[in-house]
């Protein structure tokens, strides 16, 4: 009568023998008649996005018949042959342990690994192929490098080797020496007696030759006259960028000249990365302590005092301002949450900010435009 109706629904799975590609599906006991199958694309895995085949197939089911033509593709939208999840390096006590896993491989025959020190060029770790074993499922993989030195950087790239002889490239992951190893990456002379709030920019070192995949900004340590002080990384990623900065402060001293160098400390915490307070203002009844930023300074050093409800600084430029917490110089914080304001015709700001203390602190307010820049560095 021409009326479509429901009869029944079956999921994909292995074939009967355990074999294939997860993709086998059968409907038995069917009366003869004209069945359409269709495919539900609610289940379809968001990572293949691509039909590759009509979405719905007409075949007739006759006395002692089988339909055995209604095949479903699917692929990624980027029709590469392998839809890769992650691809990871990490130091274990054997060595790096490489993994990666993917959703999808559409005719790849295999992988191989390949690894750079330093400035080096890559090498494969193999010769022969990792055999591909996902086929349109995906699969997880796992090689242990077990050469590797704990105190070298090391780049890994995964070659994914097709069938028809091509190749596709992903990485690299960047591996840093093991923890508990030093590594020194520049230095620097900070040619400024007074305290001052200083910025090194990713660019300055990448200048003088420092490979970006060896700074990593959680284990990065800056050391004043040979002593590890508290320092700001402006990234959390795996390395320090073009863009990105590092931040650390100078108290004063009697020194015309400083050393500044830069290293990999042995562990994250032996970085020393700086702490953070809150600051937001807070309403209610109290004492209010006002500063003012000396004309033309751009900066200023401030006292808190437990009885401060709220504090007011006045007087910078620009509304882009750092605020730290210099109690002690070698390890400060630094302030979030505080209010900035401008004030009259909006060519002047101001900072207002509250901290609950019990003890008084010595801050630090300066420009973002004010920063000391530290330019000048050298490799060994």
């Amino acid at each position: 009568n021409g009326v479509t109706s429901y009869w029944a629904s079956a999921t994909t799975g292995p074939n009967p023998d355990g074999s294939g590609d997860q993709g086998y599906y059968l409907f038995t006991n069917l009366p003869l008649g004209e069945y359409v199958g269709f495919v539900d694309l609610s289940t379809v895995p968001p990572s293949l996005p691509v039909n590759t085949t009509p979405l719905a197939i007409r075949g007739f089911i006759g006395p002692d018949q089988s339909f055995m033509d209604a095949d479903f593709g699917f692929l990624n939208q980027s029709g590469a042959a392998v839809e890769l999840l992650y691809f990871r390096g990490e130091r274990t006590p054997g060595g790096v342990e490489l993994t990666w896993e993917t959703a999808l491989e559409v005719g790849t025959s295999g992988y191989r690994l390949h690894r750079a020190a330093d400035a080096d060029d890559r090498q494969a770790l193999m010769s022969e192929l990792i055999l591909a074993r996902g086929a349109d499922a995906g699969a997880w993989y796992q090689y242990m490098d077990r050469d590797a030195s704990a105190d070298v950087t090391y780049r890994y790239w995964l070659e994914e080797v097709e069938m028809d002889g091509g190749s596709v490239w992903y990485g690299p992951v960047v591996v840093h020496p093991a923890t508990g190893v030093d590594q020194s990456l520049a230095e620097s002379i900070l040619d400024e007696s007074d305290a001052a709030l200083i910025r090194i920019r990713g660019q300055s070192l990448l200048d003088v030759g420092v490979p970006d995949y060896v700074l990593d900004p959680s284990r990065l340590q800056v050391l004043l006259e040979g002593v590890a002080v508290g320092r700001f990384v402006s990234t959390d990623a795996d390395v320090l960028t073009a863009q990105d900065f590092v931040l650390f402060y100078a108290p004063a001293s009697d020194a015309e000249e400083r050393s500044v160098a830069l290293r990999l400390g042995e562990t994250e915490a032996s970085a020393l990365p700086m702490d953070w307070k809150y600051a937001r203002p807070v309403a209610g009844p109290g004492e209010v302590g006002i500063v003012s930023v000396p004309e033309g300074h751009g900066a200023v050093r401030f006292a808190v005092e437990p009885q401060q409800v709220r504090v007011l600084v006045a007087g910078f430029t620009q509304p882009a301002i750092w605020v730290l917490d210099i109690t002690d110089p070698t390890d400060p914080a630094i302030l979030y949450g505080q209010a900035v304001v401008p004030r009259g015709d909006a060519e002047e700001y101001a900072v207002y900010l509250s901290l609950d203390t019990d003890t008084p602190l010595e801050l630090i307010a300066i420009q973002d435009d004010l920063l000391l820049e530290l330019e000048a560095w050298s490799v060994e």
